[in-house]
């Protein structure tokens, strides 16, 4: 009996599984080592190569020039680091998103960025976490379903939920320390009143990525009224959810709900608001973040 089973068994193909398969497998299933930041926030892209690492406390990082881009590198909070920092637009976000998986083989991307918003109930301040993002460039129906990319079926891009309650956390942190130095930002560039009290929060809910929000109030919310879970729109963040989809790695998204260019009293105004706001999220709200998200997993 034991000579006929390893007759059969010395038959079979011997292609099942290589080793590589099999350390892609454990890799999946580890816990996070590997993680990537985009920033995706005007006014800290680096100029030039001998620019400073838009991190304070990441500063002892190494820094490479891949292509024609910057990244940071190096480990933190007990995991390695990869961070670079873009311009908002589609196309670099995506190339940074590849170049972290293929290359750098992270786990995980988290995309920090600004975002905007037409909607009412939304306050300048807010921290919106991303449950997913809606890739939508223009309206070709009836040929493809709204909204849907015809190649893959799929219109909404989900964030990972396994580790988005870290992000949470490290979110309603950051709001309960900085609320008082947040109002006091939005008062001096003229954003908030001075005898109003600041009523920005921690939010859930989906981004939106398509110029064409930017430039109509009516067509945001007529898309708010199709997917109420909409809360803001930016230029980034479809693209990065759709390469992490293309490979399978989870990404996670916190967004700082600003005023958009428009619906400042100046150019340097919102300059300014970005610039000082970039600061404050950069450093303390993803120093919070990343403590809960690499103390979780």
């Amino acid at each position: 009996m034991r000579r006929f089973l390893f007759l059969i068994l010395s038959s079979l193909p011997l292609v099942a599984f290589s080793a590589d398969n099999f350390t892609i497998l454990e890799e999946k299933q580890s816990p996070l080592s590997r993680v990537g930041i985009i920033f995706a926030l005007p006014e800290v892209t680096p100029v030039s190569f001998d620019g400073n690492c838009p991190i304070p406390w990441f500063s002892h990082s190494k820094k490479t020039l891949e292509g024609q881009r910057i990244y940071y590198s190096g480990d933190s909070f007990g995991k390695y680091f990869v961070v670079s920092a873009l311009w908002p637009n589609k196309v670099s976000s995506a190339v940074v998103a590849c170049n972290m998986i293929l290359k750098h083989r992270v786990d995980l991307i988290l995309i920090i960025g600004s975002c905007y918003s037409r909607s009412q109930d939304s306050r300048f301040g807010s921290v919106l976490v991303s449950q997913g993002y809606i890739n939508y460039d223009a309206d070709v129906r009836p040929f493809f379903e709204r909204f849907e990319i015809p190649d893959i079926k799929k219109s909404v891009f989900a964030t990972s939920e396994v580790h988005r309650e870290a992000i949470l956390r490290g979110g309603e942190e950051f709001i309960s320390t900085h609320k008082q130095e947040i109002e006091e930002l939005l008062k001096t560039h003229g954003y908030l009143k001075s005898i109003t009290k600041t009523e920005h929060t921690l939010m859930e809910g989906l981004v939106a990525t398509g110029e064409s929000f930017a430039m109509s109030r009516n067509y945001f919310l007529s898309l708010q009224k199709l997917y109420p879970e909409i809360h803001g729109f930016d230029s980034v963040s479809g693209a990065v959810s759709q390469v992490c989809y293309e490979y399978s790695i989870p990404c996670l998204g916190v967004n700082i709900l600003l005023p958009h260019p428009l619906e400042s009293r100046s150019n340097e105004d919102w300059k300014h608001l970005q610039s000082e706001a970039s600061k404050i999220y950069m450093d303390t709200l993803l120093k919070s973040v990343l403590k809960e998200l690499c103390s979780s997993h």
